[in-house]
């Protein structure tokens, strides 16, 4: 089914499950046996899978269903339209379906297509070889990062392996083209992405083209050519041509070239005859139409030779440049493997292939069957031509069982809005599909249907967009846009780019609906910017677009307009725009729970919990103003006096205490009223029940109840975590370190605000008014990895077969040029889907001047002023002509009435704060207040029943208790003194458990987790020089740093130090994974050991990973 912009395709997609829905069997659950059974006379309703590429849509899909089955229910049949979904259900049927699919919500197939392989996988991990309790991991930089930071401080003691790092630099100096040296961060993005191109090839590196074979290589072809010049200009004075001058003194430079010097610019080797490098003659010279066959033969071999090097030299550089980041990455491969296993994380590259993996076993799809509990009969694919092959590779099977068995495969898109190529989306597969061998016994089955009518947008807006991409199927017209788009491009390429733009916007034209040809049209308009740099334009854009808000804003709310953009910077430079203005505006990262004060200052509020002498932590609650000092009465300038004067004190009298004590003494009331009965209470709280209660205490859901989304999106936030095991505090906040980058309060219903959002994240979105103030984004051509066949670089290389590593380039033909061109359709259709997000009204900025650098802004100057929506050149005596152009005319004013502010509502549920907020600052009254108070018993019979685990933070606190009481008092200690050691480092550990408040006491694996201490232990004692730094080593000393730049002093508390060697050592021992900021820790701890002992050899330090068992040195520079 195609589906074009507006034509109501979830829609069609919610028509045909509901459809199907009603000739399943209304069963709660279907027999045990069902799924391994064969064919089924009654249809299961879990046998009908739906699948998405988002959750958004799966979630607004599964909402569609729901909500037109009880609107179905309630048989309100007056209210509902004729071409309601459920029409084809009797209302008590409707009725039953709803019962059984809100009972069991989770056997309804509705679904993305990430969560069905990654679940084919997790239920087939044995037989694949993977742990059974594998996860997901979606951004491969957790695993990599670590990996890497471990990888270069091993270099530092491992000869061979510093040796690759330097020639990976130095490979990056010598054949490398970027712009500018960071070395660090440019290896390492380098070497990230050799590693996940070469984990996901299907064909491996030839082990033959190592750094010698391409030398050799290169001085053959540079050989060559020196040979041909030297023929060439021997015939030349043989035969006495009369040869330019400008051809010889172009043959001369070929003879000059070094081995790694590319070719020197010239037309010569282009030309098509030896004629064209001859002058007339005369004098007894022959010139044109005079040279020997002999002449033409040798100019040939020049040429073939010339072209060879100019093709294949290229390729050889980057694979030279390449090849230090492949060696890297063999080492690296194991060690990732190793940590996929040892943790169970599996990235989403590999899932993919394991499917394909798994099918390609016998009885595949049967037994996926069985572990899946369901045999899928329909298949529905929403966004089809935003699927990558690898994704359809792994569903082929489903798709093809399912149809064997008499089911369905439904499948809808819209290959003119394919703008996901960049992450493997082939929109070629949409209409390929039926031409795909695996189906080729069902070809004569598949029915093509389109949808015509654009329900979304005015007459004005679908006659503009029919008329701009109609344009599009013209062959004159697609072959001037691929012509424009593709300067310099021979025309066979031309040619092909214009075959596939007509086949991607044929059958464009789109109807108007019913309910829009009767109602006012829309408005189009086109603003022409001018300016003489990007500056200048820029700063044009800026001003046009303020004279669009003007007029638009001064007929619609805020919340109706959207701005649109290529990318996140530009969204970045509207958004400011904006709020220079003093307009309200959203853009994703202002919805970020991080980026928001009140958060912050929540989570804050945990770590002081946590971790009562975290000071930082502590003074941006009491510094708060969202939080804490609007509750207390307390001003934020008396918090700084407060804390100035502390910090004084601290100078000259030396006083460490924490921060929270003295604010307990020099403010006693406030302390006990608001921040002591959560200190008290902070063993039993986990980090849900702690945030709920803050908000209770602090009524921060009745003061702010603008803030609402953010506080409530936090809740949940807190209670999946826990859901997910990261039930304690601090478990809570390394989880919140760690993902709480990407965590988004939702988009409120009926905010008034301008929205600015990249055109990717609109697609499927509609806004009644839209602007969009940059055309001259620049095609993505990223220069990807690829392996090619090093005899011949423009044949594709055979699956399986050895290749040498390269990256994608012009000279490589074919592989080139169709990224080239698919990059370029894919900007028209960024084109198409940003044109058609309006439902009523279209602005648009183009600047003609950017059009040597973008190739969206040279098809529009190409399309437009067939349309008169864009004047290039004005009249003669008129100057620069109209800048304005528009279709349509100006919407009726929709802008609600400015009004007084209401007062605020508490949503459902949330009573009213009595008015005003007086919190009586300074006559408080007794503590009256206790965190959980409602529900204290339940709450400790909840943790004797349900004991926690040890959390990762708990786990490496009792390492470190253990790990302060391991003594030694000889080097060399028998067997048995070492395990008395470690027995009674343990048992001091364990005591410090005691703690009936910390869940840990209670933690029903807490034997294991002691055995597991105990051979971390034991391993450490194992080490030669681990035993003489535990012999003459001082523990847990506390140093003193000095006041820096006005900053107060701090304290540093290093593990271990050793001060009776040739150099003082600091040791710090750590658990988990290795993490960025530990190196950078213990620099801290040796900078300040060589303060303290200046006359010394500079500082070592040692970086103890007992969960790894590895030792790392880390050093400073000695200044």
């Amino acid at each position: 089914m195609r589906a074009g912009a507006g034509s109501g395709k979830t829609f069609t997609l919610t028509c045909r499950f509901l459809d199907l829905l009603r000739q399943a069997v209304p069963q709660a659950a279907p027999p045990p046996a069902a799924a391994c059974a064969g064919s089924l006379a009654a249809l299961d309703w879990a046998a009908i899978l739906a699948v998405t590429f988002t959750n958004k849509a799966a979630a607004e899909m599964q909402e569609r269903v729901l909500r037109s089955l009880k609107e179905r229910a309630l048989d309100k049949r007056d209210a509902l339209p004729c071409a309601h979904p459920a029409k084809g259900l009797d209302p008590k049927d409707a009725r039953r379906w709803c019962e059984i699919i809100l009972h069991r919500m989770s056997r309804l197939n509705i679904r993305t297509i990430d969560s069905l392989l990654f679940q084919l996988v997790r239920l087939s991990a044995l037989p694949l070889g993977l742990p059974p309790d594998i996860e997901p991991v979606f951004d491969e930089s957790e695993l990599f990062d670590p990996l890497y930071d471990r990888l270069v401080d091993r270099a530092r003691q491992d000869p061979a392996l510093a040796a690759l790092f330097e020639e990976a630099c130095r490979s990056a100096l010598d054949y490398g083209a970027a712009k500018g040296f960071a070395p660090a961060l440019m290896l390492k993005e380098r070497l990230a992405e050799t590693l996940s191109f070469l984990a996901g090839s299907a064909s491996p590196l030839d082990p033959d083209l190592d750094k010698p074979a391409l030398n050799r290589r290169l001085e053959a072809m540079r050989l060559d050519c020196l040979d041909a010049a030297r023929r060439m200009l021997g015939c030349i004075e043989t035969e006495q041509l009369a040869a330019k001058a400008l051809f010889v003194a172009y043959l001369e430079k070929v003879l000059q070239m070094a081995v790694f010097d590319g070719l020197p610019n010239g037309v010569w080797p282009t030309k098509e005859s030896l004629d064209d490098c001859l002058n007339k003659g005369g004098k007894g010279k022959p010139g044109k139409g005079q040279a020997s066959a002999a002449a033409e033969a040798c100019f040939r071999q020049l040429q073939t030779a010339l072209q060879r090097h100019r093709d294949r030299y290229p390729i050889y550089n980057d694979a030279l440049e390449l090849l230090p980041l492949a060696s890297l990455a063999a080492v690296l491969a194991p060690e990732l493997a190793a940590m996929e296993r040892r943790l169970s994380l599996l990235p989403k590259a590999r899932w993919e292939p394991l499917v394909c993996a798994l099918f390609s076993e016998g009885f595949g799809v049967s037994e996926a069957y069985c572990r899946l509990g369901v045999r899928l009969s329909h298949l529905l694919i929403d966004e089809f031509q935003d699927t990558s092959q690898s994704q359809w590779l792994a569903m082929e099977p489903l798709a093809v069982e399912v149809l064997s068995k008499g089911g369905s495969l439904f499948y809808v898109g819209d290959v003119k809005q394919a703008i996901y190529g960049w992450r493997g989306g082939d929109a070629g597969l949409f209409d390929a599909l039926p031409r795909r061998e695996e189906l080729w016994g069902f070809e004569e089955l598949f029915l093509a249907g389109s949808l015509d009518t654009n329900w979304r947008s005015a007459s004005a807006v679908v006659g503009v967009n029919n008329a701009l991409f109609s344009l599009l199927e013209d062959d004159a017209v697609s072959l001037e846009v691929a012509q424009v788009m593709l300067p310099q491009a021979d025309a066979d390429l031309a040619d092909d780019l214009a075959r596939g733009i007509r086949h991607s916007f044929r059958g464009t034209s789109q109807q108007v609906a019913r309910k829009h040809l009767d109602a006012p049209p829309g408005l189009v308009q086109v603003v022409r910017v001018d300016g003489e740099n990007a500056e200048a334009i820029m700063e044009a854009t800026h001003e046009a677009m303020d004279g669009m808000l003007d007029d638009v804003l001064a007929r619609r709310n805020f919340g109706d307009v959207a701005v649109l953009v290529r990318s996140n910077e530009q969204a970045q430079t509207v958004a400011q725009w904006l709020l220079d203005r003093g307009v309200p505006v959203v853009t994703e990262n202002s919805l970020l729970l991080k980026a928001h004060p009140l958060v912050r200052q929540l989570m804050q509020f945990l770590a002081f919990l946590d971790y009562p002498p975290d000071d930082l932590a502590f003074w941006e609650v009491i510094s708060g103003q969202e939080l804490f000092l609007d509750a207390s009465g307390l001003s934020h300038a008396a918090m700084v006096d407060w804390a100035a004067r502390l910090a004084r004190s601290r100078l000259e009298h030396g006083s460490a205490a924490p921060l929270f004590l003295r604010f307990q003494k020099d403010f006693p009331a406030a302390w006990l009223h608001w921040l002591q009965p959560f200190h008290s209470q902070a063993g039993i709280l986990g980090p849900y029940d702690c945030l709920a209660e803050l908000c209770r205490r602090f009524r921060l859901l009745e003061r702010r109840p603008g803030d609402q989304l953010f506080l409530r999106r936090l809740l949940e936030v807190a209670h999946l975590a826990e859901t997910a095991g990261h039930q304690s505090l601090s478990a809570f906040l390394d989880y919140w370190n760690e993902k709480g980058d990407t965590e988004r309060a939702p988009l409120p219903d009926g905010l008034d605000a301008i929205r600015v959002l990249t055109i990717h994240k609109a697609k499927g979105l509609e806004f009644p008014a839209v602007i969009i103030p940059f055309h001259h984004d620049t095609a993505r051509l990223d220069k990807d990895l690829l392996l090619v066949d090093a005899d011949d670089p423009r044949q594709p290389l055979p699956p399986g077969q050895p290749g040498l590593l390269a990256r994608r380039r012009r000279e490589l033909g074919p592989a080139y040029h169709k990224t080239r061109c698919d990059s370029l359709m894919e900007a028209l259709h960024v084109l198409y889907v940003a044109w058609t997000r309006p439902v009523e009204e279209l602005h648009c900025l183009v600047a003609p001047s950017r059009a040597t650098q973008s190739p969206m802004t040279k098809a529009l100057l190409a399309l437009l002023p067939r349309l008169g929506l864009l004047d290039l050149q004005g009249e003669e005596g008129e100057g620069e002509g109209e800048t304005v152009k528009q279709r349509g005319e100006p919407p009726a004013n929709t802008r609600a009435p400015a009004a007084e502010a209401p007062e605020p509502s508490a949503p459902a549920g949330v009573p009213m704060a009595a008015e005003p907020f007086d919190f009586a600052p300074v006559d408080f009254a007794p503590m009256d207040f206790a965190p959980m108070d409602w529900l204290p018993r339940l709450k400790v019979f909840r943790n004797e029943l349900t004991p926690a685990n040890f959390a990762n933070r708990r786990r490496g606190t009792l390492l470190h208790r253990c790990l302060e009481h391991l003594r030694l008092d000889t080097p060399d200690p028998t067997p048995d003194a070492l395990a008395l050691a470690v027995d009674k480092a343990l048992a001091a550990g364990l005591r410090g458990l005691a703690n009936p408040h910390d869940p840990a006491a209670f933690a029903r694996d807490r034997e294991t987790v002691a055995e597991e201490v105990r051979g971390r232990l034991a391993w450490l004692l194992g080490l030669p020089e681990a035993r003489a730094w535990l012999c003459s080593g001082v523990r847990e000393t506390t140093i003193l740093a000095p006041q820096v730049q006005g900053d107060a002093a701090a304290l540093h508390k290093p593990d271990l130090l050793v001060l009776d060697g040739p150099a003082p050592m600091a040791v710090e021992y750590k658990s988990g994974l290795p993490r960025k900021e530990d190196a950078a820790q213990l620099r801290r701890y040796l900078h300040l050991l060589a303060a303290m002992h200046p006359g010394t050899l500079p500082p070592e330090g040692r970086l103890v990973y007992l969960d790894l068992q590895v030792i790392e040195s880390v050093r400073i520079v000695a200044s």
